[in-house]
């Protein structure tokens, strides 16, 4: 068979945000814009303590920004607690003043306590600034990828040595090397050598050599200086970073299985539960309402994250499966024991008194939608006076959400349209049957609900509809009797085979009658763990048997006879059967695994009709050549499996699951699971699972030596078939305000997520305005992974906003022609007349030597006289306004103006390329200054 070559693109939750640009060498001066920051910071609406203005998060640490000055605190693992260091100023003032800036797209939504409420909408914010830290010192915190970055801005005059700093609380500050290095219990905190520049009045820059001094705990900057210019401002600007463990504390973090969705535009949504109260990142709350909460997260395309939030209320809350629509909404379900504190808008439960013989235990069944923004927008609790948990979920026509699980309620709210739900008992009584429920699309009315049970134990795992709303259940089964009544079709597998056997039911849309259903397995343990419906409408379904008798047909693996034991038993194989919609035949059946034990937990299928499988084996044999499951190309960093641990794998098969495309184990030297598999159609497969593994592969900055819990979920990207992937950041690109006659840069990056090279084709900048400037390779290729840098200029010509476009020609299949739009305003400056007036005559100088603004006359000797009186008019204007004559001083400039606009009369004294942007300086400081 031809290799297809697999690559894995890692972003792994709780043990790494993938950032792009994170990592990357720092240049000699670093624009926070130019690196994509995974820190956004937050003003306190009441999920921090009172006296803190703003928050940020990342990793597991906090920024907090109060009056009294910012203060970390980073998780310690030693002590299982935050450990807070205050970053201190000598002689700062205090109060100072914080303010945010740089309004970002998103905001954070904190669910706990009551129902729909919460603290929601909190805005996201690129900087935080104290204006007045210290006297003539302001400082600006920013994220530069997942550090955190400051500036310290020092007016004109400021002796450097006025700045001191410590790291108040740590255990030790050191000096290593050119870095100061901060510990406290297990949390180590690096502060980089600082950038140190100055800044003229045009916004060029000259950097300055720097360096740290420390005294008794205090850090000082040492700096040369002969070359410091009094006249200019003077940046300080260091880095501080983490090197601690990343992830949640001791605690487990659990994902769902199946507990991953891909949406239309790639991103992936990874559902779970957690006991951790600082599961990181979150963005959704600080705090667990609870001992046990749901926590989603929703992760871009490229590996960042978009948001991630708790979700419960006073007691344990679990998320178990989720969905997504069209629109990028995503809908969970699982249970929640926060009776009267869980966000919920409807309540569709059975208000029966509990009739359990010793007391009911309850626990709620809960549809909760979420935007894509992660803002909850509908919420429904459903279920009887005991306990129900969501299993499965998935949307059908006209949006209606369709639910399954399992039930120890004896009252469970039942019904249909046509008043007759299939079953409206349940078989098992208090021991636990399964449910379908049809929700409506606005969650205020069940459509149907209906049990499916026997005598025995019964659990719905997985769901799947079909157009006509037909669904599709899956399951396991402890009931002999759980088909008794299926009338027409009859079962493939009429008798139940014992020790637990796998089940798949078909239900129509009014959930009164059985499509079919039927037992799957054999003499051993078996069980169904997902359904999904192909691209033709098949019903497939996976899980795991103990039964060598399981049906076969088409199969990619076949059993040796090593592996069947006495009874018809084998070690544990995971199996795919692939059923006729109307359940009357299968099309084709396969174990799945080696010598020792598999599990599949989640299956999908593409618009291809390929296959997805998800699971976990024990098998050293897994995947191998003798079994027909080849490695093609194992993840990089991919322990083998041993007897003592387990390894998570992905698996694609080909359409009905005939052949094999690749097979790989992903995970680290102590475990994995894979329990959910997600693809989308630009041939990307997402995993998600749980891991123990210090050395997880892929991770940006893994655990560093040992992960952080006693477990912690992960999410792979993986990439197959041949098809580069483009990612372009940022986009738009905003340059904001420029002040004229200024400019600013801007690198756009422009990434390859594919596995295979991307040829860039053309790159091209389209500007009518010529305001824009762009250099830079206008063909490249990129490596998988890899990354080029286009710089971007920004020269605004009038005090106007300013547009254009990069057009990026490349061989993407799906994004062959990539439009980025560049924005930018021209802005005046807002500085004292006087300091506008010594602008205006340092562009006139340095625009007179490099030939771009020349004295306007019929010779050289009248165009130099006529210079010299333009130039003599506005430091007249200068003078007058110093004197306190404005309106004199303003009349000049007036005369100044009708000189420089190219109307005549009066004749312009000067002419060139500069003469524009001499007008606009000098209409600019009329507006200001002269306006009435």
């Amino acid at each position: 068979m031809s290799r297809t070559r697999i690559a894995a693109a890692v972003a792994v939750i709780t043990l790494v945000a993938a950032v792009p640009g994170y990592g990357s060498p720092r240049s000699e001066i670093d624009e926070s814009d130019s690196v994509v920051s995974a820190i956004w910071f937050e003003p306190n609406h009441g999920q921090a303590p009172a006296s803190t203005r703003f928050i940020a998060r990342t990793g597991q640490v906090q920024y907090h920004f109060s009056e009294a000055g910012p203060v970390i605190l980073a998780w310690d693992p030693s002590t299982e607690e935050f450990r807070p260091i205050t970053l201190e100023f000598a002689g700062a003032n205090s109060p100072a003043a914080v303010n945010s800036s740089d309004k970002r797209d998103g905001a954070s939504n904190y669910y706990g306590l009551g129902s729909r409420g919460g603290i929601l909408g909190v805005p996201h914010y690129g900087r935080v600034r104290y204006e007045s830290l210290l006297p003539g010192i302001a400082a600006s915190f920013y994220g530069a990828g997942a550090d955190l970055e400051y500036d310290l801005e020092l007016e004109p005059g400021v002796d450097v040595r006025a700045v001191r700093l410590r790291f108040a609380g740590a255990d030790a500050t050191q000096l290593v090397g050119d870095h100061v290095v901060v510990r406290t219990g297990g949390v180590e905190l690096t502060q980089k050598a600082p950038v140190v520049y100055q800044v003229d009045s045009h916004g060029m820059r000259s950097q300055v050599a720097a360096g740290y001094s420390l005294r008794d705990g205090w850090l000082s900057f040492e700096v040369d200086a002969q070359a410091i210019d009094e006249t200019k401002r003077l940046v300080i600007d260091p880095v501080i970073e983490f090197s601690q463990y990343l992830g949640s504390s001791d605690k487990h973090d659990t994902p769902a299985h199946p507990g991953l969705e891909v949406d239309g535009d790639g991103n992936a949504f990874v559902l779970g539960y957690t006991k951790s109260t600082n599961y990181i990142p979150i963005t959704g709350g600080s705090t667990l309402a609870g001992a046990l909460d749901i926590v989603l997260t929703k992760v871009r395309p490229d590996g960042s994250i978009a948001y991630s939030t708790y979700i419960g209320g006073p007691a344990d809350d679990a998320g178990h499966a989720l969905t997504t629509d069209s629109l990028g909404n995503a809908y969970l379900t699982g249970f929640t024991k926060s009776s009267t504190g869980f966000p919920h808008d409807y309540d569709l439960r059975s208000t029966a008194a509990c009739t359990r013989p010793g007391g009911c235990n309850p626990a709620d069944l809960y549809m909760t939608k979420l935007d894509p923004s992660g803002v909850i927008v509908l919420s429904t609790l459903m279920g009887g006076a005991d306990r129900e948990e969501g299993q499965g979920i998935v949307i059908g026509p006209g949006g209606d959400i369709f639910l399954t699980g399992i039930t120890t309620s004896v009252d469970l709210p039942t019904g249909s349209p046509s008043g007759s739900p299939y079953q409206d008992v349940s078989l098992a009584g208090f021991t636990g049957a399964g449910f379908v429920i049809r929700l409506s699309a606005g969650g205020d009315q069940l459509v149907y609900s209906t049990y499916l049970s026997g005598s025995g134990v019964t659990v719905g795992t997985g769901i799947a509809v079909d157009p006509a709303g037909n669904a599709f259940v899956a399951g396991q089964t402890f009931a002999a009797d759980f088909v008794a009544g299926v009338t027409a079709p009859s079962p493939l597998q009429a008798s139940y085979g014992g020790e637990g056997d796998a089940f798949v039911t078909g239900l129509n849309a009014t959930g009164s009658a059985l499509i079919f259903s039927t037992f799957w397995g054999g003499a051993g343990h078996d069980s169904a763990r997902d359904v999904v419906l192909d691209s033709s409408g098949n019903v497939v379904v996976v899980g795991e048997t103990k039964s060598a008798l399981l049906p076969q047909r088409d199969a990619v693996k076949t059993l040796t006879p090593a592996e069947i034991l006495p009874n018809d038993r084998i070690p544990q194989d995971g199996w795919v059967t692939v059923f006729l919609p109307d359940g009357t035949d299968y099309l084709t059946s396969s174990f799945i695994g080696g010598a020792k034990s598999e599990w599949i937990y989640a299956v999908d299928a593409d618009a291809s009709g390929n296959l997805y499988l998800g699971g976990q084996t024990s098998s050293t044999n897994f995947p191998d050549p003798s079994t027909n499951f080849p490695v093609v190309d194992q993840i990089p960093g991919s322990s083998a499996t041993t007897q003592e641990n387990a390894e998570a794998f992905a698996v694609k098969l080909g359409p009905l699951g005939k052949s094999v495309v690749y097979a790989t184990l992903i995970g680290g030297s102590l475990g994995e699971i894979g329990l959910g598999i997600a693809s989308n159609d630009a041939g990307s497969t997402w995993l998600s699972g749980t891991t123990a593994s210090p050395d997880f592969p892929g991770a940006v900055t893994a655990c560093q030596g040992a992960c952080q819990g006693l477990s912690d979920i992960f999410v792979v990207k993986i990439a197959d078939g041949g098809a580069p992937d483009i990612f372009v950041a940022p986009d738009p690109v905003d340059f904001g305000s420029v002040a004229l006659p200024g400019s600013s840069d801007l690198l756009l990056t422009i990434s390859n997520l594919g596995p295979l090279d991307l040829e860039i084709t053309d790159i091209q900048l389209n500007d009518l305005t010529n305001a824009f400037s762009i250099s830079g390779a206008t063909a490249a290729t990129i490596p998988p992974d890899g990354s080029i840098d286009i710089s971007l200029t920004f020269a605004p010509t009038s005090f106007t906003p300013f547009s254009g476009i990069v057009t990026i020609a490349s061989d993407d299949p799906d994004e062959s022609l990539l439009s980025i739009v560049l924005f930018g305003t021209g802005a005046g400056s807002e500085d004292p007349p006087l300091d506008q007036i010594a602008t205006i005559l340092d562009f006139i100088d340095s625009s007179v030597v490099d030939g771009s603004l020349q004295g306007s006359g019929p010779n050289s000797n009248s165009a130099a006289n006529r210079l010299a009186a333009l130039i003599n008019q506005i430091e007249a204007a200068g003078d007058l306004i110093s004197a306190g004559m404005t309106a004199e001083g303003c009349d000049q400039l007036v005369d100044v103006l009708n000189r420089t606009d190219g109307v005549h009369p009066p004749p312009d004294f000067v002419g060139g390329d500069a003469a524009t942007v001499l007008f606009l300086l000098v209409d600019n400081l009329i507006v200001q200054e002269c306006s009435p």
